[in-house]
């Protein structure tokens, strides 16, 4: 007997693109972006070439993380739902959550949870990696929770843009990083007691290779008991093109200069 929906759809579409009835939709041979579920075992996918040339797209979910999530292929992007899209720590705990050793990594609109473990960071990057964009992406720390939402070591050609710090014990940590900016971001629940939303960090030298250089940290939305730590002279002076400050300018901030 004939289906009349199959029979419409046939000569609607070609071959290769009729979907059958109750079966999930075919992607359209990359004309309409699939989005992976939390079924999809992401490090598999990233092995992919072919998401070395496009974004590895992610549905609604919970992708509960028994390990960490290695980056180790250049031009990797990886695009979820919003808040939706969610990263959570399963009994993962004193690493990081994502570790990227490779360069040109794009990261957005993706949600990080610690699932109540002790992580060292929700993200990791270094030593000796370049341009890493992290772009409208929440991480939520448990309350008392004592990791960093970032950290980055000796990384240059960072941009952190709109993203939200939600407790632990630091936002964003970039040490000896150079070229660097950190632009539309807030925080909640970081106190200065423990951490900072920005920490600008050095290793011990005043040379400018083992130091933060031409940093740009504006219109961030930080609260006064923990804003940004950088340093203005001695050995863990951070510098610029200039006088040896980062450029700041940002609402509610507070400095703290060592």
């Amino acid at each position: 007997m004939k289906h009349p929906v199959r029979e419409k759809l046939a000569v609607l579409m070609p071959e290769s693109e009729t979907v059958s009835v109750g079966r999930r939709l075919h992607d359209l041979e990359g004309r309409v972006p699939y989005r992976w579920g939390p079924d999809t075992h992401i490090p598999n996918q990233l092995s992919n070439p072919r998401y070395r040339e496009a974004p590895l797209y992610l549905g609604p979910g919970v992708w509960d993380l028994n390990g960490a999530m290695n980056i180790v292929n250049d031009k990797v992007s990886i695009i979820g739902s919003g808040p939706q899209t969610i990263f959570r720590s399963n009994k993962l705990v004193d690493r990081s959550l994502m570790e990227v050793t490779a360069d040109d990594f794009f990261l957005a609109l993706v949600k990080f949870e610690d699932g109540g473990n002790a992580l060292t960071s929700f993200i990791g990057g270094g030593p000796g990696v370049r341009n890493l964009y992290i772009d409208s992406c929440i991480f939520e720390f448990t309350s008392g929770a004592t990791g960093n939402s970032l950290y980055f070591v000796n990384c240059d050609q960072v941009t952190i843009n709109n993203c939200v710090f939600i407790f632990g014990a630091n936002g964003a940590v970039l040490q000896d990083c150079n070229d660097a900016l950190i632009t539309n971001c807030r925080s909640a629940g970081i106190n200065r007691a423990s951490g900072y939303s920005v920490n600008l960090a050095s290793t011990g030298t005043g040379s400018a290779a083992t130091r933060c250089n031409d940093c740009v940290v504006m219109t961030n939305h930080f609260s006064s008991i923990g804003g940004i730590r950088y340093n203005t002279s001695g050995a863990h002076l951070v510098g610029d093109s200039g006088a040896g400050q980062p450029t700041l300018n940002n609402i509610s901030i507070g400095f703290a200069a060592y």
